[in-house]
């Protein structure tokens, strides 16, 4: 509202997913019922997307639109956007840091080949150093595998867990 003060409404829907529950919400902001946060709050559900918010701004042109013609209005704008914007599946990671010898690293690219370019940072010193953002539900599987590989000498620390877009495979 503070962006654009001069509008008349301010219609919008989310939808959030945590921890397996679900919630949906939506605003028509003074536009007849059902007319704006429910066309809105719908082509998010068609699309299946999960974790976002669209919010349209509208300014009255003096046209009165009519029931139908707002929920065309409304639906339009929020498919618009929604075919210009980049979808982006996101994961609640954990940040894992790995650090082993280098007869271990050539085991590590073979054995993990199908999340290398999930690595945030690499160095190599007089060991190897690895960041690498792994899914929370995998993260124990992943340790596992290393310590087994490695004959139990790779070092493994948490890091942060946040939410990740991690790159296609």
């Amino acid at each position: 509202r503070q962006e654009y003060p001069g509008a008349n409404h301010y219609c919008y829907a989310w939808i959030i997913r945590q921890e397996g529950s679900k919630s949906e919400r939506s605003s028509d902001d003074g536009e007849p019922s059902g007319t704006a946060g429910w066309p809105i709050l719908n082509v998010l559900q068609k699309m299946d997307l999960e974790n976002v918010m669209a919010l349209v701004v509208r300014y009255f042109g003096g046209t009165l639109l009519g029931t139908g013609g707002l929920v065309r209005a409304y639906t339009q704008s929020v498919q618009a956007a929604l075919d210009k914007a980049k979808i982006v599946k996101m994961e609640y990671c954990q940040m894992i840091m790995v650090t082993l010898d280098y007869s271990y690293y050539g085991s590590f690219e073979n054995q993990f080949s199908h999340i290398l370019q999930q690595i945030t940072d690499l160095q190599f010193t007089d060991r190897v150093g690895i960041k690498i953002w792994i899914p929370v539900g995998q993260v124990d599987g992943f340790v596992t595998r290393i310590k087994d590989f490695s004959q139990g000498s790779a070092v493994v620390e948490y890091g942060q867990q946040d939410f990740v877009a991690l790159k296609s495979q």
